[in-house]
């Protein structure tokens, strides 16, 4: 039986996707938890994602997770996201903030 010679093929680098240009938001929905953190359903362009989430990242910095659910492996999937840029995602966390302190 010969060998054969199999050449090993590198996935091309991954590069950061531009983000999406975001005409409008709204938050719909908040539900603030016990550990500091806020869930909310957040409509941006006219799509509505349920279960979006304000965390303390590191340095305290708040930032938007999508979200996710966990599959049969243990590993946790992200079931919706979306590039956005430090502005849009800054705007959206201080008004999903506003809406918890009943400044909406």
């Amino acid at each position: 039986m010969q060998a054969r010679n199999i050449k090993k093929t590198t996935e091309p680098a991954k590069e950061k996707p531009m983000p999406i240009t975001v005409s409008s938001f709204n938050v719909n929905r908040v539900y603030p938890r016990e550990d500091g953190s806020v869930f909310a359903d957040v409509t941006i362009n006219g799509i509505t994602v349920y279960g979006c989430s304000v965390r303390a990242g590191r340095n305290d910095e708040a930032f938007l997770a999508w979200p996710s659910s966990k599959g049969k492996d243990g590993k946790y999937y992200k079931q919706a996201w979306a590039p956005l840029s430090q502005d849009d995602m800054d705007s959206i966390i201080t008004a999903i903030y506003n809406k918890v302190d009943g400044k909406d």
